[in-house]
């Protein structure tokens, strides 16, 4: 059950409210245009709104469960239109969508041995250069043990004056999986470097008309516009497993 409230949340918070949003208020607009915006809209509406129902209601599983539920029947509504777009979008626009699976890949193996993880009796955080890992994992997990609206998980009784808009995010999945899960960030960080990817590629298609460049544009992007993950600094280390 806690698996599949894990992979509910995943869904919830990056496709339902988007599907729903877009389809209703912006059925006009391209499907190139609708499909990258899916992620984004889910991912803003869906922690907002959570955060809204959670003050009346307290933050908990149950109160991400109704939130959830909130939006079922909207997307019952307009789900066919959303999958006839997609469709379209898989068929026209391809090169896209498989780039931002492999950028996905790639940021996927690259977190997955350094966030906490044991390497030599010891706690990896993120890497050996100075990070903020520990402390965003601090918010998450102070979250998720009911600490709303939150407090400085360093400073109690103090508000949180942070910008923990993705740590909330984070703590939305971690709080439906009910159980302590750190490694939460390797898995929800590489879809947003896959959104961003897709949003890349289809920015540089209105701009060019050209798929090839829109390609190109979204498989450079994690080097040349300086992402925290390097390709190529990421390869060497993807071969060293921690023992």
């Amino acid at each position: 059950m806690d698996f599949i409230l894990l992979v509910i949340g995943f869904i919830f918070t990056f496709l339902v409210p988007g599907i729903c949003v877009l389809q209703f208020f912006f059925p006009a607009l391209p499907a190139r245009i609708k499909i990258p915006l899916v992620p984004i809209f889910s991912v803003l509406v869906s922690t907002y709104f959570v955060y809204v129902v959670s003050l009346v209601m307290g933050y908990s599983r149950f109160s991400i469960l109704v939130a959830f539920f909130f939006f079922i029947p909207f997307l019952s509504l307009v789900f066919r239109e959303f999958w006839r777009d997609f469709i379209l979008i898989r068929k026209t626009h391809y090169l896209g969508l498989l780039v931002a699976v492999f950028v996905f890949l790639i940021y996927l193996l690259a977190l997955y041995p350094g966030i906490f993880t044991k390497y030599n009796g010891y706690i990896v955080m993120s890497s050996s250069n100075w990070q903020d890992t520990a402390m965003h994992l601090g918010i998450i997990e102070s979250l998720s043990q009911g600490n709303f609206p939150p407090q400085a998980p360093y400073f109690a009784g103090v508000p949180l004056h942070y910008y923990y808009f993705t740590d909330f995010h984070s703590s939305i999945l971690e709080t439906l999986y009910g159980q302590f899960f750190p490694r939460i960030l390797v898995y929800d960080n590489p879809l947003f470097a896959a959104i961003f990817s897709l949003l890349v590629y289809f920015l540089a298609y209105e701009v060019t008309k050209d798929k090839s460049i829109s390609f190109f544009s979204s498989l450079l992007e994690p080097v040349l516009l300086g992402q925290r993950v390097r390709w190529y600094e990421v390869a060497p280390g993807l071969f060293v497993i921690p023992g």
